[in-house]
């Protein structure tokens, strides 16, 4: 058997090690024939500690035969035996090695503020973090069933707060939504803004701690005083990335701009270019990583004022730098667009695509370090070579999360399959089922750090041949599960699409009441089954047989005895 035995009184204690009647075994991780260890295997640890589970406290032949009880040797023996027996088994079914035996789930349902007379209400699971802190949007109606607008939420999966807006009309009616959530729980998004007295002044991004509705401003105002503003995204510290409405001093439009907000003060990012005629500019600020770099994409004109298209761009605040493109048309026309950003600055997007001759080749998802951008290339091409494919979404290890148009050899489409892609190899992640063409359909909306991956795909869910649903859908360890198949449901009830995954493998999205047409928020909490490899359940039937067998022995010992 293999171990090392140290006796109750010399041993060395090992570190977190427990000692339990007298001694311990510290086992090397057993392996089953023929078993791959692989990286989505989870053994229980490089080595296990057992101890003796002797029924009698410290085993006495450790203790040597100095305790002046006067039990025959063959009775200590024994103990010792069927301790050894409960270490076989515990081997086995404690500290033996587990294979990854697919996903279980549990669902909670995030509910609304309010429906309508009939019934009706919605709730929308937009982002997560990594405490599982949800935040979305929500349909609000009052206790006669009146609509009165929508909120921004924050929930934590058991109570679900309404963030409020920067104002309602006169009728009471008003607009938030939740959009992006924070390590802190802090969250941004847009409301509608209304005065005093009930005058629409446009929309505002802001940030919420959970109590407070924090109004970030925005880039200036038309002469009536309204402006717009919006926040995408948010970085533990509070950092917000967006895009805002640009109006100069005396009111005029001037197009719009990225902008990145520490709750205080709104810095225009800038733009590539403007039109020189009408001064207008645009970008977008799309995301924002910890280091407050920020991602989008920019319309581009040449120092003459001609449009040239549109550039994903990254920005440090001060800088904003195009990451290029895949080729322009004869014009020099191109367009790429920035959707992503991780820690290190790697940038996720897609871009158009042209050969040498200016013509065009589609579109293709793109990874850009700042200076590289490289094309992830697609699933297949049509029979003229054009493709596409989209970046939507990156992790801390440069994985990339998206979607492709699927061709076969002969250049026939066949529809479109979410993707996720290390830089080199784009791997098909499939869909939920094809119609009567072929056809299949899925998308994936985000990505996690051991690159798990959400979204959502097209069902035949009456078997008639053609879609006629959305179902959401989960792709871990190269497999792709329905999330309907892997939680309880009502009859009415399925799961459309999820938006968003945490690195513990919590899932946000939303769901569909088929009964009335609502929509409802989500919380899934995904958990992987293990179970033991052939050798590990070898082990512990030897050593539950051993223990059989060592009781057998010890009752007859005691008729002996006192018969």
């Amino acid at each position: 058997m293999p171990g090392i035995m140290r006796g109750h009184r010399k041993a060395k204690i090992l570190p977190k090690a427990r000692r339990f009647h007298g001694f311990e075994m510290r086992f090397p991780l057993i392996k089953a024939p023929n078993m791959t260890m692989d990286a989505d295997t989870k053994p229980r640890g490089a080595h296990a500690v057992c101890t003796s589970l002797g029924p009698r406290g410290p085993s006495p032949l450790l203790h040597g035969f100095s305790n002046g009880t006067g039990r025959l040797l063959s009775d200590r023996i024994s103990h010792f035996s069927r301790g050894v027996a409960g270490l076989i088994a515990l081997a086995g079914l404690a500290y033996g090695p587990v294979a990854y035996a697919g996903p279980t789930a549990v669902l909670t349902n995030l509910g609304n503020f309010g429906t309508n007379a009939a019934g009706y209400g919605y709730s929308v699971g937009v982002a997560i973090n990594a405490s599982g802190q949800i935040t979305g949007q929500s349909s609000v109606y009052d206790a006669s069933g009146s609509n009165k607008g929508q909120a921004a939420f924050r929930s934590d999966g058991s109570t679900v707060t309404n963030l409020g807006n920067f104002g309602t009309n006169t009728s009471g009616y008003g607009y938030s939504n939740g959009v992006a959530i924070n390590a802190s729980g802090q969250v941004t998004g847009d409301s509608s803004v209304y005065d005093s007295s009930g005058n629409p002044k446009g929309q505002a991004a802001f940030r919420s701690n959970g109590t407070t509705l924090t109004n970030l401003g925005n880039l200036g105002t038309s002469t009536v005083g309204v402006g717009y503003s919006i926040g995408l995204a948010i970085n533990a510290s509070g950092q917000v990335a967006g895009n805002s409405d640009v109006y100069d001093a005396a009111g005029n439009y001037k197009g719009q701009a990225a902008f990145s907000s520490d709750g205080t003060t709104m810095t225009n990012l800038g733009n590539l270019g403007t039109n020189t005629s009408t001064g207008y500019g645009y970008s977008y600020g799309v995301a924002i990583n910890v280091i407050g770099q920020v991602t989008g994409y920019s319309d581009v004109y040449d120092a003459a004022g001609n449009y040239k298209g549109q550039a994903a761009f990254r920005s440090d605040g001060t800088t904003m730098t195009a990451l290029g493109n895949f080729g322009s048309d004869t014009a020099g026309f191109g367009y790429s667009s920035g959707r992503a950003i991780n820690a290190s600055g790697q940038v996720a997007g897609n871009s158009g695509v042209y050969d040498a001759s200016g013509n065009f080749k589609g579109q293709a998802a793109f990874r850009s370090d700042g200076s590289t951008v490289t094309n992830l290339g697609n699933l297949g091409t049509d029979a003229a070579g054009i493709g596409f494919s989209y970046g939507v979404a990156i992790n801390a290890s440069g994985q990339v999360a998206g979607y492709s148009g699927v061709y076969d050899a002969a250049g026939n489409y066949k529809g479109q399959a979410a993707f996720r892609s290390d830089g080199t190899t784009m791997t098909n992640l499939g869909n939920l089922g094809t119609d009567a063409s072929g056809f299949g359909f899925s998308y994936a909306e985000a990505i996690n750090a051991r690159g798990a991956i959400v979204g959502y795909s097209n069902v035949d869910s009456d078997a008639d041949g053609f879609f006629d649903r959305f179902h959401a859908l989960y792709w871990d360890r190269s497999e792709l599960f329905d999330l309907n198949d892997l939680v309880s449901l009502k009859s009415y009830e399925y799961l459309e699409s999820a938006s968003a995954i945490n690195d513990a493998g919590q899932i946000v999205g939303y769901g569909r009441n088929t009964n009335n047409g609502s929509f409802f928020a989500f919380r899934i909490d995904i958990r992987d089954a293990l179970v033991p490899v052939p050798g590990t359940v070898a082990l512990l039937g030897l050593g539950l047989a051993l223990l059989g067998f060592g009781h057998r022995r010890a009752r007859l010992r005691v008729r002996t005895r006192h018969g």
